[in-house]
Order: C-alpha cells, then structure tokens, then sequence
C-alpha cells in the first residue's frame, strides 16, 4: 500500500519535456528501495547512502536498457544490496 500510495502521489508530479517522465520514475524507484527491513536501514545515514547509490545509478542507467522491464526495481535492489555490503564490510 505504501509503495502504491507514493507512485500515486509522485504521478502528480509535473512533467517537463527536459526531464520527460524521469522525476517520477525516480520518486517509484525510490518507494521500492524504501520498502526494505528497519534492521538494514536503521539509520539516517543508511537511508542517504542508499538514496545517492540508487540515484547515482539510475542517473546512470535512465537511457539504458529502455523499455526492459525491472530496471526501477533492479537499481532499489542494488541500492539496498550496497548499503547492506558496505555494513558488513565495516563491521
């Protein structure tokens, strides 16, 4: 439900032709990655590690691999997987 309530609310997002449709592709992105346990993200700054990942790599990636499924939940997974190995690296 919170997944869904947030791509409703990022759909309301204007659209500028520079931008295209990218600002809420980023803000869905960004639901899922926010969709993984308290145990991995249990602070503030696992929460901006992840976001920089995740918004780095689509920048990265937004004119790539266009019109192939799982792209948005493919960078929230690696988002997520380098915060939990920079974790477990430290530790």
């Amino acid at each position: 439900m919170s997944s869904a309530s947030i791509g409703l609310l990022g759909s309301f997002f204007p659209s500028h032709l520079r931008f295209k449709h990218h600002i809420q592709s980023a803000i869905y992105a960004g639901a899922f990655a926010g969709m993984c346990s308290y145990d991995i993200v249990s602070s503030v700054y696992d929460l901006m590690l992840m976001s920089i990942i995740g918004a780095a790599l689509y920048t990265a990636l937004r004119d790539v691999l266009i019109g192939i499924g799982g792209k948005l939940g493919a960078i929230a997974f690696v988002s997520v997987a380098s915060v939990i190995l920079t974790k477990a690296m430290m530790f």
